[in-house]
């Protein structure tokens, strides 16, 4: 877990997600849609600053769902894909990676 805020955790899970596509050949370039799950809804304003941040404009299609809690603590979880395929194991090791952190 990343100490700090929504935000804080946020920008951590997008390093994460950063790395995997790096991995695979893929770029935030290629994301078309990310959803972001929040514990608080009140976080939405400064996850939506780091998510300005990290994407260039046009950005990928974002949905923000309130949920009443997530696995492994109140920590923003975001779920991203690239427009082409990527393996089985880099998506498992990108999904476990996100959800860790």
């Amino acid at each position: 877990m990343v100490d700090g805020g929504a935000a804080d955790q946020l920008r951590q899970a997008l390093v994460n997600a950063r790395a995997v596509l790096d991995e695979a050949g893929a770029t935030f370039a290629q994301v078309v849609k990310a959803t972001l799950f929040l514990v608080n809804m009140d976080d939405f304003a400064s996850c939506n600053e780091v998510w300005v941040e990290a994407f260039e404009a046009p950005r990928p299609t974002r949905s923000a769902v309130a949920v009443a809690a997530l696995p492994l603590g109140p920590s923003p979880r975001s779920s991203s894909g690239p427009t082409r395929r990527l393996s089985r194991r880099v998506l498992a090791r990108g999904v476990a990676e996100l959800v860790a952190h």
